[in-house]
């Protein structure tokens, strides 16, 4: 992936690979000013985990592991308890009423949008043999889909960020160790190695995927056990390719879907542990991280001219280090540990030797 591009401490080189006149092979190095531009806040989103894959965690730290049961809709119904049909509107089944001419459940409403329901009467709850009491309402057994309610349970809320759902691992319940970025504004081109930017110029997909950065916005404070993160510090990445429910690729490879969005895991993990939902409380996506990647190599749409410097060379470039690490058959963007030590990580550099 890293094999055309490097870096030195202020260009961005493009390396290609040519003969020269004997037919042998030769190597040119085109240099520009790195050039980062960064993705507006407004179009850096979350979807929870489970939109993409259930025990999303568990999937990628122990995938030997055998899956929790989901949980079960379609459950045995129990008078007292309480459920949601999905809707955001709690109630509390009061009875189950099965004859010949009824296969029903007679709830209270508790909470939550009610719309234009009917309430049972005092009559119609002597016919059914329930005692009488205000906002009544018999449902079919077997059309709505009736769960029970947790009311421990936070409904997401992507303008909260502290009602992301937590981990799914028994030994880090209760914190965040992945999120699923959305960044929206990307276009596919006819030329499947080249994508637009939401500013509109045209990008080797090769330079966006080895430069881009996810990095921490503001503050994420530590609290007790659990991590914290400084302004300015990478987060290891990796990119969803193929479908899933709510983004639909033209091809399996593509990281961009057919609405213009990219979706990528972050591993928000240190020492083993996560964040605490209550160091992101009423923070979106956008005042948390930022999403930026290397232009210095983009079609600009204003036609902007750009200093480049050239030469070759018989020798191929070599790279120090490799950014990308795999990991149960995904690719992860690598930190360096030299920076882990120093307190503040950030990514291995993709740098050429003795460059």
């Amino acid at each position: 992936m890293a094999g055309m591009y490097c870096y030195n401490d202020t260009d961005t080189i493009r390396v290609t690979e040519g003969k020269d006149e004997k037919g042998y092979p030769v190597f040119h190095y085109r240099s520009r000013a790195t050039h980062y531009v960064r993705l507006k806040g407004d179009r850096i989103d979350v979807i929870p985990t489970d939109r993409y894959l259930s025990f999303l965690d568990q999937r990628l730290e122990k995938p030997r592991l055998p899956l929790p049961a989901v949980e079960d809709s379609s459950g045995e119904l129990i008078p007292g308890h309480l459920y949601e049909n999905g809707l955001k509107t709690v109630y509390k089944l009061e009875k189950v009423v099965q004859t010949e001419k009824f296969n029903s459940v007679i709830m209270s409403h508790q909470t939550g949008e009610i719309g234009h329901k009917k309430f049972l009467s005092e009559k119609m709850c002597e016919y059914f043999g329930i005692e009488y009491k205000p906002k009544l309402i018999i449902f079919p057994a077997d059309i709505i889909a009736w769960r029970q309610f947790d009311p421990e349970k936070k409904v997401f809320d992507n303008l909260d960020l502290s009602t992301y759902p937590t981990s799914a691992l028994e030994e880090w319940r209760g914190s965040i160790r992945y999120m699923v970025l959305k960044l929206s504004g990307f276009k596919n081109t006819s030329d499947k190695n080249i994508i637009q930017t939401p500013g509109g110029d045209f990008l080797d997909a090769e330079l966006f995927l080895v430069s881009l950065r996810i990095s921490i916005k503001n503050d994420i404070q530590g609290i007790g056990s659990y991590q914290g993160y400084k302004k300015g510090e990478d987060v290891p990445w990796t990119m969803i390719t193929g479908d899933f429910k709510g983004s639909e690729k033209v091809k399996e490879s593509d990281f961009i879907d057919i609405e213009g969005n990219m979706y990528i895991i972050i591993r928000l993990v240190k020492n083993g542990g996560g964040i605490s939902p209550l160091s992101l409380t009423g923070r979106k996506a956008g005042d948390i991280f930022d999403v930026s990647w290397d232009n210095a190599f983009g079609i600009k749409q204003d036609g902007e001219s750009v200093h480049e410097t050239s030469k070759s060379d018989k020798r191929p470039p070599e790279y120090a280090d490799n950014i990308f690490e795999n990991k149960n058959n995904r690719y992860w963007r690598l930190i360096d540990p030299s920076s882990v030590a120093k307190g503040k990580q950030s990514y291995t550099k993709l740098r050429q030797k003795n460059s």
